[in-house]
Protein backbone atom coordinates (compact mmCIF):
# COMPACT_ATOMS: atom_id res chain seq x y z
CA UNK A 1 0.00 0.00 0.00
CA UNK A 2 1.40 3.33 -1.05
CA UNK A 3 1.95 6.28 1.25
CA UNK A 4 -0.88 8.17 -0.46
CA UNK A 5 -3.32 5.33 0.13
CA UNK A 6 -2.29 5.07 3.75
CA UNK A 7 -2.78 8.78 4.26
CA UNK A 8 -6.19 8.69 2.58
CA UNK A 9 -7.38 5.81 4.80
CA UNK A 10 -6.16 7.61 7.86
CA UNK A 11 -8.21 10.69 6.95
CA UNK A 12 -11.29 8.51 6.50
CA UNK A 13 -10.80 7.05 9.96
CA UNK A 14 -10.38 10.53 11.43
CA UNK A 15 -13.50 11.76 9.62
CA UNK A 16 -15.65 8.85 10.76
CA UNK A 17 -14.38 9.27 14.31
CA UNK A 18 -15.15 12.96 14.28
CA UNK A 19 -18.60 12.32 12.88
CA UNK A 20 -19.27 9.67 15.54
CA UNK A 21 -18.04 12.06 18.20
CA UNK A 22 -20.38 14.79 16.93
CA UNK A 23 -23.31 12.34 16.97
CA UNK A 24 -22.38 11.18 20.46
CA UNK A 25 -22.08 14.75 21.73
CA UNK A 26 -25.43 15.53 20.15
CA UNK A 27 -27.10 12.53 21.77
CA UNK A 28 -25.73 13.46 25.16
CA UNK A 29 -26.68 17.10 24.80
CA UNK A 30 -30.22 16.31 23.66
CA UNK A 31 -31.19 15.79 27.31
CA UNK A 32 -30.09 19.27 28.28
CA UNK A 33 -31.64 20.71 25.13
CA UNK A 34 -35.03 19.10 25.68
CA UNK A 35 -35.17 19.61 29.46
CA UNK A 36 -36.26 23.29 29.26
CA UNK A 37 -38.87 22.39 26.64
CA UNK A 38 -40.33 19.65 28.84
CA UNK A 39 -40.28 21.96 31.87
CA UNK A 40 -42.21 24.68 30.03
CA UNK A 41 -44.82 22.24 28.76
CA UNK A 42 -45.31 20.65 32.19
CA UNK A 43 -45.89 24.04 33.78
CA UNK A 44 -48.29 25.01 30.98
CA UNK A 45 -50.27 21.78 31.41
CA UNK A 46 -50.67 22.33 35.18
CA UNK A 47 -51.65 25.97 34.63
CA UNK A 48 -54.34 25.05 32.12
CA UNK A 49 -55.70 22.04 34.05
CA UNK A 50 -56.02 24.21 37.17
CA UNK A 51 -57.87 27.06 35.44
CA UNK A 52 -54.79 29.29 35.81
CA UNK A 53 -55.05 29.03 39.61
CA UNK A 54 -52.10 26.68 40.21
CA UNK A 55 -48.40 27.06 39.51
CA UNK A 56 -45.89 24.21 39.31
CA UNK A 57 -42.42 25.02 40.62
CA UNK A 58 -39.28 22.95 41.03
CA UNK A 59 -35.58 23.68 41.61
CA UNK A 60 -34.16 21.34 38.98
CA UNK A 61 -35.34 19.03 36.17
CA UNK A 62 -33.26 16.03 35.12
CA UNK A 63 -34.15 14.27 31.86
CA UNK A 64 -32.77 11.14 30.23
CA UNK A 65 -34.36 10.49 26.84
CA UNK A 66 -32.68 7.12 26.45
CA UNK A 67 -33.93 5.60 29.71
CA UNK A 68 -37.18 7.57 29.71
CA UNK A 69 -36.62 8.98 33.20
CA UNK A 70 -37.50 12.41 34.54
CA UNK A 71 -36.83 13.82 38.01
CA UNK A 72 -38.04 17.08 39.53
CA UNK A 73 -36.37 18.26 42.74
CA UNK A 74 -38.00 20.41 45.45
CA UNK A 75 -41.41 20.26 43.77
CA UNK A 76 -44.17 22.69 44.78
CA UNK A 77 -47.78 23.10 43.69
CA UNK A 78 -48.78 26.65 44.65
CA UNK A 79 -52.28 28.13 44.49
CA UNK A 80 -53.09 31.75 43.74
CA UNK A 81 -55.00 32.79 46.91
CA UNK A 82 -56.68 35.69 45.11
CA UNK A 83 -58.24 33.43 42.49
CA UNK A 84 -59.16 30.78 45.06
CA UNK A 85 -62.01 32.91 46.39
CA UNK A 86 -64.02 31.83 43.36
CA UNK A 87 -63.06 28.18 43.65
CA UNK A 88 -64.85 25.46 45.60
CA UNK A 89 -61.72 23.56 46.64
CA UNK A 90 -58.01 24.21 46.93
CA UNK A 91 -55.07 21.85 46.82
CA UNK A 92 -51.45 22.55 47.51
CA UNK A 93 -48.40 20.51 48.24
CA UNK A 94 -44.72 19.90 48.06
CA UNK A 95 -42.34 16.97 47.79
CA UNK A 96 -38.64 16.40 48.15
CA UNK A 97 -38.56 14.94 44.66
CA UNK A 98 -40.81 13.63 41.92
CA UNK A 99 -39.37 10.66 40.03
CA UNK A 100 -40.94 9.61 36.73
CA UNK A 101 -39.84 6.55 34.76
CA UNK A 102 -40.82 5.09 31.43
CA UNK A 103 -41.59 8.46 29.83
CA UNK A 104 -42.12 8.35 26.06
CA UNK A 105 -40.67 11.78 25.40
CA UNK A 106 -41.02 11.75 21.61
CA UNK A 107 -44.73 10.89 21.90
CA UNK A 108 -45.10 13.84 24.22
CA UNK A 109 -43.22 16.27 21.98
CA UNK A 110 -44.72 15.28 18.63
CA UNK A 111 -48.09 13.63 19.40
CA UNK A 112 -49.13 15.44 22.56
CA UNK A 113 -49.43 12.08 24.30
CA UNK A 114 -47.85 11.76 27.72
CA UNK A 115 -47.37 8.09 28.56
CA UNK A 116 -45.55 7.17 31.77
CA UNK A 117 -44.78 3.84 33.42
CA UNK A 118 -44.57 5.06 37.02
CA UNK A 119 -44.48 8.14 39.25
CA UNK A 120 -42.99 8.16 42.72
CA UNK A 121 -43.11 10.99 45.24
CA UNK A 122 -40.62 11.27 48.09
CA UNK A 123 -41.85 12.75 51.37
CA UNK A 124 -44.87 14.58 49.96
CA UNK A 125 -46.98 16.99 52.02
CA UNK A 126 -50.48 17.86 50.78
CA UNK A 127 -52.97 20.47 52.00
CA UNK A 128 -56.58 20.18 50.85
CA UNK A 129 -59.17 22.82 51.76
CA UNK A 130 -62.85 22.54 50.93
CA UNK A 131 -64.55 25.92 50.69
CA UNK A 132 -68.13 27.16 50.57
CA UNK A 133 -70.18 25.20 48.05
CA UNK A 134 -71.10 27.16 44.95
CA UNK A 135 -73.86 26.57 42.43
CA UNK A 136 -72.89 24.05 39.80
CA UNK A 137 -71.98 25.54 36.46
CA UNK A 138 -73.89 24.58 33.35
CA UNK A 139 -71.93 22.04 31.30
CA UNK A 140 -68.68 22.33 33.28
CA UNK A 141 -65.49 21.44 31.44
CA UNK A 142 -64.12 17.97 32.01
CA UNK A 143 -60.48 17.33 32.84
CA UNK A 144 -59.91 16.14 29.27
CA UNK A 145 -61.38 19.37 27.88
CA UNK A 146 -59.02 21.38 30.05
CA UNK A 147 -55.97 19.36 28.94
CA UNK A 148 -56.87 18.74 25.30
CA UNK A 149 -55.10 21.86 24.06
CA UNK A 150 -51.85 20.66 25.63
CA UNK A 151 -52.32 16.88 25.79
CA UNK A 152 -54.43 14.43 23.86
CA UNK A 153 -53.67 11.51 26.17
CA UNK A 154 -52.33 11.26 29.72
CA UNK A 155 -51.58 7.69 30.77
CA UNK A 156 -49.72 6.67 33.95
CA UNK A 157 -49.29 3.01 34.82
CA UNK A 158 -48.46 3.34 38.52
CA UNK A 159 -48.46 6.20 41.04
CA UNK A 160 -46.92 5.58 44.44
CA UNK A 161 -46.01 7.57 47.52
CA UNK A 162 -45.19 6.65 51.11
CA UNK A 163 -44.88 8.49 54.45
CA UNK A 164 -46.99 11.32 53.12
CA UNK A 165 -48.74 14.01 55.18
CA UNK A 166 -52.26 15.21 54.36
CA UNK A 167 -53.87 18.24 56.00
CA UNK A 168 -57.64 18.56 55.42
CA UNK A 169 -60.06 21.32 56.35
CA UNK A 170 -63.72 21.75 55.36
CA UNK A 171 -64.65 25.43 55.61
CA UNK A 172 -68.21 24.72 54.47
CA UNK A 173 -68.90 23.08 57.86
CA UNK A 174 -67.85 25.35 60.76
CA UNK A 175 -67.81 22.46 63.25
CA UNK A 176 -65.73 20.16 61.03
CA UNK A 177 -62.38 19.34 62.68
CA UNK A 178 -59.01 20.13 61.15
CA UNK A 179 -57.37 16.84 60.25
CA UNK A 180 -53.68 16.16 59.78
CA UNK A 181 -52.92 12.62 58.66
CA UNK A 182 -49.39 11.26 58.84
CA UNK A 183 -47.85 8.02 57.60
CA UNK A 184 -50.17 8.05 54.59
CA UNK A 185 -49.57 5.70 51.65
CA UNK A 186 -51.15 5.70 48.20
CA UNK A 187 -50.96 3.23 45.34
CA UNK A 188 -52.88 4.14 42.16
CA UNK A 189 -53.01 1.94 39.06
CA UNK A 190 -53.67 2.74 35.39
CA UNK A 191 -54.57 6.42 35.35
CA UNK A 192 -55.89 7.40 31.93
CA UNK A 193 -57.31 10.72 30.72
CA UNK A 194 -58.48 10.76 27.12
CA UNK A 195 -61.65 11.33 25.15
CA UNK A 196 -63.04 7.88 26.04
CA UNK A 197 -62.57 7.84 29.84
CA UNK A 198 -64.82 10.81 30.65
CA UNK A 199 -67.86 8.55 31.02
CA UNK A 200 -66.06 5.47 32.40
CA UNK A 201 -67.82 4.79 35.72
CA UNK A 202 -65.47 1.89 36.52
CA UNK A 203 -62.68 4.39 37.19
CA UNK A 204 -62.11 6.56 40.25
CA UNK A 205 -60.29 9.84 39.61
CA UNK A 206 -59.48 8.34 36.19
CA UNK A 207 -57.71 5.36 37.85
CA UNK A 208 -58.67 1.70 37.59
CA UNK A 209 -57.91 1.28 41.29
CA UNK A 210 -56.62 3.36 44.19
CA UNK A 211 -55.42 1.92 47.48
CA UNK A 212 -54.69 4.13 50.46
CA UNK A 213 -53.43 3.32 53.94
CA UNK A 214 -52.78 5.28 57.12
CA UNK A 215 -50.23 3.80 59.49
CA UNK A 216 -51.18 5.76 62.60
CA UNK A 217 -53.54 8.57 63.50
CA UNK A 218 -54.06 9.97 66.99
CA UNK A 219 -54.79 13.12 68.92
CA UNK A 220 -56.81 14.65 71.76
CA UNK A 221 -60.29 16.08 71.85
CA UNK A 222 -60.99 19.68 72.75
CA UNK A 223 -60.46 20.02 76.51
CA UNK A 224 -58.14 17.00 76.62
CA UNK A 225 -60.67 14.63 78.20
CA UNK A 226 -60.15 11.92 75.56
CA UNK A 227 -57.25 10.57 73.54
CA UNK A 228 -58.25 8.99 70.24
CA UNK A 229 -56.10 6.64 68.21
CA UNK A 230 -56.23 4.62 65.01
CA UNK A 231 -53.49 2.04 64.48
CA UNK A 232 -54.21 1.62 60.79
CA UNK A 233 -56.79 2.25 58.09
CA UNK A 234 -56.99 1.17 54.47
CA UNK A 235 -59.37 1.81 51.60
CA UNK A 236 -59.59 0.35 48.11
CA UNK A 237 -61.71 1.81 45.33
CA UNK A 238 -61.76 -1.60 43.64
CA UNK A 239 -63.81 -3.34 46.35
CA UNK A 240 -65.04 -0.10 48.08
CA UNK A 241 -64.08 -1.42 51.52
CA UNK A 242 -62.78 0.73 54.34
CA UNK A 243 -60.90 -1.25 56.99
CA UNK A 244 -59.99 0.22 60.38
CA UNK A 245 -57.65 -1.38 62.93
CA UNK A 246 -56.94 -0.53 66.55
CA UNK A 247 -59.61 2.13 66.95
CA UNK A 248 -59.81 3.55 70.48
CA UNK A 249 -61.12 6.53 72.44
CA UNK A 250 -59.50 6.55 75.89
CA UNK A 251 -60.59 8.97 78.65
CA UNK A 252 -58.58 10.42 81.48
CA UNK A 253 -58.50 8.37 84.72
CA UNK A 254 -61.90 8.47 86.47
CA UNK A 255 -60.90 10.74 89.37
CA UNK A 256 -59.25 13.27 87.07
CA UNK A 257 -62.06 13.05 84.48
CA UNK A 258 -64.91 13.73 86.92
CA UNK A 259 -62.94 16.54 88.53
CA UNK A 260 -63.10 18.37 85.20
CA UNK A 261 -66.32 17.12 83.61
CA UNK A 262 -69.93 16.61 84.65
CA UNK A 263 -70.61 14.26 81.73
CA UNK A 264 -70.63 10.48 81.65
CA UNK A 265 -67.26 8.88 80.94
CA UNK A 266 -66.86 6.63 77.89
CA UNK A 267 -64.06 4.21 77.08
CA UNK A 268 -64.20 2.67 73.60
CA UNK A 269 -61.96 0.13 71.85
CA UNK A 270 -62.43 -1.83 68.64
CA UNK A 271 -59.77 -4.00 67.06
CA UNK A 272 -61.40 -4.37 63.64
CA UNK A 273 -64.09 -2.47 61.74
CA UNK A 274 -64.88 -3.18 58.09
CA UNK A 275 -67.21 -0.89 56.14
CA UNK A 276 -68.50 -2.17 52.79
CA UNK A 277 -69.69 -0.26 49.72
CA UNK A 278 -68.32 3.09 50.85
CA UNK A 279 -69.17 5.93 48.48
CA UNK A 280 -66.52 8.46 49.42
CA UNK A 281 -67.50 10.94 46.70
CA UNK A 282 -70.95 11.30 48.29
CA UNK A 283 -69.30 11.86 51.67
CA UNK A 284 -67.04 14.61 50.34
CA UNK A 285 -69.49 16.27 47.94
CA UNK A 286 -72.84 15.80 49.69
CA UNK A 287 -71.86 15.08 53.30
CA UNK A 288 -73.69 11.75 53.08
CA UNK A 289 -72.13 8.53 54.39
CA UNK A 290 -73.58 5.27 53.12
CA UNK A 291 -72.59 1.68 53.72
CA UNK A 292 -74.49 -1.51 53.01
CA UNK A 293 -72.72 -3.34 55.83
CA UNK A 294 -70.52 -2.56 58.83
CA UNK A 295 -68.77 -5.36 60.72
CA UNK A 296 -67.05 -4.75 64.05
CA UNK A 297 -65.16 -7.34 66.11
CA UNK A 298 -63.14 -7.65 69.32
CA UNK A 299 -64.00 -4.49 71.17
CA UNK A 300 -65.32 -2.96 74.36
CA UNK A 301 -67.59 -0.10 75.41
CA UNK A 302 -67.32 0.98 79.05
CA UNK A 303 -69.65 3.69 80.38
CA UNK A 304 -69.15 5.26 83.81
CA UNK A 305 -72.17 7.23 85.00
CA UNK A 306 -71.38 10.73 86.18
CA UNK A 307 -71.25 10.46 90.01
CA UNK A 308 -72.01 14.14 90.55
CA UNK A 309 -75.44 13.92 88.96
CA UNK A 310 -77.13 16.66 86.96
CA UNK A 311 -80.03 19.01 87.62
CA UNK A 312 -83.30 17.67 86.27
CA UNK A 313 -83.59 20.50 83.76
CA UNK A 314 -80.33 19.29 82.16
CA UNK A 315 -81.73 16.27 80.35
CA UNK A 316 -79.38 13.34 79.58
CA UNK A 317 -81.44 12.48 76.52
CA UNK A 318 -78.20 13.02 74.59
CA UNK A 319 -77.16 9.49 75.65
CA UNK A 320 -80.09 7.77 73.90
CA UNK A 321 -78.97 5.82 70.78
CA UNK A 322 -81.78 7.22 68.60
CA UNK A 323 -80.89 10.77 69.71
CA UNK A 324 -77.21 10.21 68.86
CA UNK A 325 -78.13 8.82 65.43
CA UNK A 326 -80.38 11.77 64.65
CA UNK A 327 -77.76 14.35 65.69
CA UNK A 328 -74.83 12.98 63.68
CA UNK A 329 -73.14 15.87 61.83
CA UNK A 330 -73.41 14.11 58.43
CA UNK A 331 -76.29 12.36 56.73
CA UNK A 332 -75.81 8.69 57.55
CA UNK A 333 -77.21 5.37 56.46
CA UNK A 334 -76.05 1.85 57.27
CA UNK A 335 -78.24 -1.04 56.19
CA UNK A 336 -76.60 -3.58 58.54
CA UNK A 337 -74.24 -3.38 61.51
CA UNK A 338 -72.83 -6.72 62.64
CA UNK A 339 -71.00 -7.03 65.96
CA UNK A 340 -68.87 -9.91 67.26
CA UNK A 341 -67.15 -10.32 70.65
CA UNK A 342 -67.98 -6.90 72.07
CA UNK A 343 -67.83 -6.35 75.85
CA UNK A 344 -70.24 -3.72 77.18
CA UNK A 345 -70.27 -2.44 80.77
CA UNK A 346 -72.05 0.24 82.75
CA UNK A 347 -70.54 1.46 86.04
CA UNK A 348 -72.08 3.67 88.67
CA UNK A 349 -70.75 5.09 91.91
CA UNK A 350 -72.94 4.85 95.01
CA UNK A 351 -72.05 7.67 97.42
CA UNK A 352 -73.81 5.86 100.30
CA UNK A 353 -71.67 2.73 100.07
CA UNK A 354 -68.63 4.53 98.66
CA UNK A 355 -68.31 1.76 96.09
CA UNK A 356 -68.67 1.38 92.34
CA UNK A 357 -70.90 -1.27 90.84
CA UNK A 358 -70.56 -2.56 87.30
CA UNK A 359 -73.03 -4.51 85.24
CA UNK A 360 -71.21 -6.20 82.38
CA UNK A 361 -72.31 -7.85 79.15
CA UNK A 362 -69.49 -9.91 77.69
CA UNK A 363 -68.97 -11.50 74.27
CA UNK A 364 -71.90 -9.58 72.85
CA UNK A 365 -72.80 -10.48 69.28
CA UNK A 366 -75.66 -9.59 66.97
CA UNK A 367 -76.77 -7.17 64.31
CA UNK A 368 -78.55 -3.83 63.89
CA UNK A 369 -80.70 -3.06 60.84
CA UNK A 370 -81.75 0.24 59.21
CA UNK A 371 -79.56 2.82 60.95
CA UNK A 372 -80.14 6.23 59.38
CA UNK A 373 -80.84 9.89 60.08
CA UNK A 374 -82.17 10.79 56.62
CA UNK A 375 -85.87 11.58 56.44
CA UNK A 376 -86.42 9.56 53.25
CA UNK A 377 -84.87 6.45 54.86
CA UNK A 378 -86.73 6.92 58.16
CA UNK A 379 -90.03 7.28 56.33
CA UNK A 380 -89.41 3.87 54.77
CA UNK A 381 -87.91 2.22 57.87
CA UNK A 382 -88.92 4.23 60.99
CA UNK A 383 -87.34 1.72 63.38
CA UNK A 384 -83.77 0.63 63.86
CA UNK A 385 -83.94 -2.97 65.08
CA UNK A 386 -81.39 -5.14 66.84
CA UNK A 387 -81.07 -8.78 67.88
CA UNK A 388 -78.29 -9.42 70.38
CA UNK A 389 -76.88 -12.28 72.41
CA UNK A 390 -74.57 -11.68 75.36
CA UNK A 391 -73.23 -13.15 78.61
CA UNK A 392 -74.58 -11.25 81.62
CA UNK A 393 -71.70 -10.74 84.07
CA UNK A 394 -69.80 -13.16 81.86
CA UNK A 395 -71.82 -16.09 83.22
CA UNK A 396 -75.27 -16.64 81.69
CA UNK A 397 -76.76 -16.12 78.28
CA UNK A 398 -79.06 -13.15 77.75
CA UNK A 399 -80.93 -12.70 74.47
CA UNK A 400 -82.26 -9.26 73.57
CA UNK A 401 -84.41 -7.79 70.83
CA UNK A 402 -84.57 -4.00 70.60
CA UNK A 403 -86.29 -1.34 68.48
CA UNK A 404 -85.42 2.36 68.39
CA UNK A 405 -87.88 4.84 66.93
CA UNK A 406 -85.87 7.18 64.70
CA UNK A 407 -88.66 9.65 63.96
CA UNK A 408 -90.56 10.72 67.10
CA UNK A 409 -89.57 13.49 69.52
CA UNK A 410 -90.05 11.21 72.53
CA UNK A 411 -87.11 9.04 71.37
CA UNK A 412 -89.16 5.96 72.16
CA UNK A 413 -87.81 2.43 72.13
CA UNK A 414 -88.83 -1.04 73.23
CA UNK A 415 -86.97 -4.19 74.10
CA UNK A 416 -87.59 -7.72 75.27
CA UNK A 417 -85.27 -10.38 76.56
CA UNK A 418 -84.77 -13.79 78.11
CA UNK A 419 -82.16 -14.71 80.70
CA UNK A 420 -81.12 -18.30 81.38
CA UNK A 421 -80.95 -19.80 84.89
CA UNK A 422 -78.07 -19.12 87.30
CA UNK A 423 -77.16 -19.05 90.96
CA UNK A 424 -78.67 -15.89 92.45
CA UNK A 425 -75.50 -14.77 94.26
CA UNK A 426 -73.87 -14.10 90.86
CA UNK A 427 -75.47 -10.63 90.93
CA UNK A 428 -73.69 -9.58 94.13
CA UNK A 429 -70.95 -7.58 92.33
CA UNK A 430 -73.79 -5.32 91.14
CA UNK A 431 -76.27 -5.36 94.04
CA UNK A 432 -73.68 -5.02 96.80
CA UNK A 433 -72.29 -1.59 95.82
CA UNK A 434 -75.40 -0.18 94.13
CA UNK A 435 -78.23 -1.50 96.33
CA UNK A 436 -76.27 -2.50 99.47
CA UNK A 437 -77.81 -5.96 99.29
CA UNK A 438 -76.08 -9.36 99.21
CA UNK A 439 -77.84 -12.44 97.91
CA UNK A 440 -76.83 -15.27 100.26
CA UNK A 441 -78.87 -18.12 98.79
CA UNK A 442 -81.14 -18.97 95.90
CA UNK A 443 -81.29 -19.93 92.27
CA UNK A 444 -82.79 -18.04 89.35
CA UNK A 445 -84.61 -20.39 86.99
CA UNK A 446 -85.58 -17.91 84.29
CA UNK A 447 -86.15 -14.21 83.65
CA UNK A 448 -88.32 -12.74 80.86
CA UNK A 449 -89.23 -9.12 80.28
CA UNK A 450 -90.81 -6.83 77.69
CA UNK A 451 -90.42 -3.06 78.12
CA UNK A 452 -91.54 -0.03 76.11
CA UNK A 453 -90.01 3.32 77.01
CA UNK A 454 -89.31 6.87 75.96
CA UNK A 455 -87.51 9.90 77.38
CA UNK A 456 -90.06 10.17 80.25
CA UNK A 457 -91.27 6.73 81.31
CA UNK A 458 -90.73 3.00 80.85
CA UNK A 459 -93.55 0.48 81.17
CA UNK A 460 -93.60 -3.25 80.79
CA UNK A 461 -93.92 -6.66 82.35
CA UNK A 462 -91.43 -9.06 83.93
CA UNK A 463 -91.65 -12.73 84.83
CA UNK A 464 -88.97 -14.08 87.18
CA UNK A 465 -88.95 -17.66 88.46
CA UNK A 466 -86.60 -18.54 91.34
CA UNK A 467 -86.19 -20.77 94.42
CA UNK A 468 -84.98 -20.41 98.03
CA UNK A 469 -84.04 -16.72 97.89
CA UNK A 470 -82.40 -15.11 100.91
CA UNK A 471 -80.67 -11.74 101.16
CA UNK A 472 -78.51 -9.78 103.55
CA UNK A 473 -78.81 -6.00 103.97
CA UNK A 474 -75.58 -4.02 104.37
CA UNK A 475 -74.74 -0.73 106.02
CA UNK A 476 -72.52 1.97 104.53
CA UNK A 477 -69.43 0.13 105.78
CA UNK A 478 -70.48 -3.09 104.02
CA UNK A 479 -71.40 -4.86 107.27
CA UNK A 480 -74.55 -6.89 107.82
CA UNK A 481 -77.60 -5.14 109.25
CA UNK A 482 -78.78 -7.90 111.57
CA UNK A 483 -82.33 -6.85 112.53
CA UNK A 484 -83.34 -5.44 109.12
CA UNK A 485 -81.97 -8.58 107.42
CA UNK A 486 -84.05 -10.85 109.67
CA UNK A 487 -87.14 -8.69 109.12
CA UNK A 488 -86.72 -8.59 105.31
CA UNK A 489 -86.21 -12.35 105.01
CA UNK A 490 -89.11 -13.06 107.37
CA UNK A 491 -91.75 -10.56 106.25
CA UNK A 492 -90.80 -8.78 103.01
CA UNK A 493 -89.23 -10.88 100.31
CA UNK A 494 -90.86 -13.85 98.70
CA UNK A 495 -88.47 -16.77 98.93
CA UNK A 496 -89.72 -18.53 95.80
CA UNK A 497 -91.81 -17.77 92.73
CA UNK A 498 -94.18 -19.48 92.51
CA UNK A 499 -94.61 -19.78 96.27
CA UNK A 500 -95.40 -23.47 96.01
CA UNK A 501 -94.97 -26.01 93.20
CA UNK A 502 -97.93 -26.01 90.82
CA UNK A 503 -99.16 -22.51 91.69
CA UNK A 504 -99.38 -19.66 89.21
CA UNK A 505 -96.26 -17.43 89.57
CA UNK A 506 -96.30 -13.73 90.31
CA UNK A 507 -95.15 -11.15 87.76
CA UNK A 508 -94.31 -7.45 87.83
CA UNK A 509 -96.09 -4.70 85.93
CA UNK A 510 -93.28 -2.15 85.66
CA UNK A 511 -93.74 1.61 85.62
CA UNK A 512 -90.48 3.55 85.94
CA UNK A 513 -90.48 7.33 85.52
CA UNK A 514 -87.08 8.39 84.27
CA UNK A 515 -85.39 11.28 86.11
CA UNK A 516 -84.00 13.73 83.56
CA UNK A 517 -80.47 13.17 84.88
CA UNK A 518 -80.55 9.44 84.03
CA UNK A 519 -78.63 8.43 80.88
CA UNK A 520 -79.86 5.62 78.65
CA UNK A 521 -78.02 2.66 80.21
CA UNK A 522 -78.84 3.73 83.75
CA UNK A 523 -82.51 4.00 82.75
CA UNK A 524 -82.44 0.44 81.40
CA UNK A 525 -80.78 -0.91 84.54
CA UNK A 526 -83.11 0.88 86.96
CA UNK A 527 -86.19 -0.20 84.97
CA UNK A 528 -85.19 -3.86 85.08
CA UNK A 529 -84.13 -3.60 88.73
CA UNK A 530 -87.59 -2.21 89.58
CA UNK A 531 -89.16 -5.32 88.05
CA UNK A 532 -86.73 -7.68 89.79
CA UNK A 533 -87.48 -6.17 93.20
CA UNK A 534 -91.23 -6.36 92.59
CA UNK A 535 -91.06 -10.04 91.61
CA UNK A 536 -89.07 -10.70 94.78
CA UNK A 537 -91.68 -8.97 96.94
CA UNK A 538 -89.90 -5.62 97.37
CA UNK A 539 -92.49 -3.43 95.68
CA UNK A 540 -95.90 -4.04 94.10
CA UNK A 541 -96.22 -7.31 92.21
CA UNK A 542 -99.21 -8.73 90.39
CA UNK A 543 -100.52 -11.68 92.35
CA UNK A 544 -101.87 -14.72 90.49
CA UNK A 545 -105.64 -14.64 90.11
CA UNK A 546 -107.66 -17.65 91.26
CA UNK A 547 -110.29 -19.08 88.95
CA UNK A 548 -113.70 -17.44 89.56
CA UNK A 549 -117.14 -18.91 89.04
CA UNK A 550 -119.48 -17.32 86.51
CA UNK A 551 -121.62 -15.89 89.36
CA UNK A 552 -118.51 -14.38 90.99
CA UNK A 553 -117.38 -12.77 87.71
CA UNK A 554 -120.82 -11.21 87.16
CA UNK A 555 -120.91 -9.88 90.73
CA UNK A 556 -117.41 -8.37 90.35
CA UNK A 557 -118.28 -6.68 87.05
CA UNK A 558 -121.54 -5.24 88.44
CA UNK A 559 -119.80 -3.81 91.50
CA UNK A 560 -117.31 -1.99 89.26
CA UNK A 561 -120.13 -0.47 87.18
CA UNK A 562 -122.04 0.80 90.22
CA UNK A 563 -118.82 2.12 91.76
CA UNK A 564 -118.14 4.20 88.63
CA UNK A 565 -121.68 5.62 88.66
CA UNK A 566 -121.35 6.59 92.29
CA UNK A 567 -118.49 8.97 91.50
CA UNK A 568 -119.46 12.68 91.36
Amino acid sequence: MTVAQTTKRRWWVYGLGAFALIILIGLFSINSLLAPVVARRLKAAVDKAGNHVYTLRFSHLSLNVFTGTLQLDAVQLIADTGKLMQSADSLGGQAQSLKISGVQVLHYLFRKELRIDSIRLEKPVFAYCRRQRTAAKQNPKSMYDKLSGTLHVLAIGHIRFESAVLAYRDLAIPSAPYLRLKELELDAQQLLIDSATQQDTSRTLFCKSIKTRIRRFDGRTTGGLYHYQLSGASFSTADKKLKLEGLSVTPLPAAQFFKISRNDRFDFKLERLEISNVNYTQLVDKQFFFSSRLSGADGSIAIFGNPHGRPKHNDRIVSFPNYITRKLPVAFRADTLKLTDINVSYSEYNPQSGQTGTIAFQKTAGRFLHISNRSEDIKKYPYCTADLSTLLLGKVRLKLSLRFNLSDQQYSYDYKGTLEGMMADAVNPVTRPLAQVDVTRGRLESLDFAIAGNRYVSKGVMHMLYNDLEVRLLNDQGQKKLVPTIAVNAFVIKHSNPDSPGEVPRHADIVFRRPASYPFFKTLWQTLFTGIKACAGIGPAVQPQKDQSIFSKITTAASKIFKKKAKP
